[in-house]
C-alpha cells in the first residue's frame, strides 16, 4: 500500500514465486495449488487473477525449477488503486487435498542456506504521468 503514495502506478505483472526447500520433494510434490483471498468472516474467495484462466494464475508444480508460481497482478493492482479495500491476507492449500497424498516444503523469505532460493514477490510496474 505504500506504492499508493508514490502516485498512478500501473502494474504490468505480479508474481508470486513459491520455492522449495527440498530438491526433490519427498513422496512427489501436488501437482497444483490453490491462493484464495481471506475475507473479513475469515471465509475465501478466488482471487480476481484466477478468473484470467488457469494458465495465467497458474500454481503448477514446476519440477525443473522446484517452484510454483501464481500471477497476482490485478490484485496486486486492486490493493495500490484502492488503499480502503480490505486486506486480510491469502491462504495457500493443496488443490483436492482429500485425494492428494503429495506434500511439500516450503523455503521462507530468508532460508538459512545461501544457495536456497527465497520465496519472492516479483513485480514489473510503470510509474504513470
Amino acid at each position: 500500500r505504500d506504492w499508493a503514495r508514490l502516485g498512478n502506478i500501473a502494474i504490468n505483472e505480479a508474481k508470486l514465486v513459491l520455492s522449495g526447500f527440498e530438491t526433490k520433494p519427498y513422496n512427489g510434490a501436488p501437482p497444483r495449488l490453490a491462493l484464495v483471498e481471506i475475507q473479513e468472516d475469515g471465509t475465501y474467495l478466488p482471487l480476481i487473477d484466477e478468473w484470467e484462466g488457469a494458465f495465467f494464475f497458474d500454481g503448477s508444480y514446476k519440477s525443473s525449477s522446484n517452484t510454483y508460481t501464481f500471477r497476482i497482478t490485478r490484485h496486486v493492482q486492486s490493493l495500490i488503486s484502492d488503499t480502503t479495500k480490505p486486506n486480510n491476507g491469502m491462504y495457500l492449500f493443496v488443490r483436492g487435498e482429500s485425494v492428494i497424498p503429495e506434500r511439500f516444503i516450503f523455503n521462507g523469505n530468508r532460508p538459512a542456506a545461501d544457495t536456497a532460493s527465497p520465496f519472492r514477490l516479483e513485480i514489473i510496474y510503470t510509474q504513470l504521468k
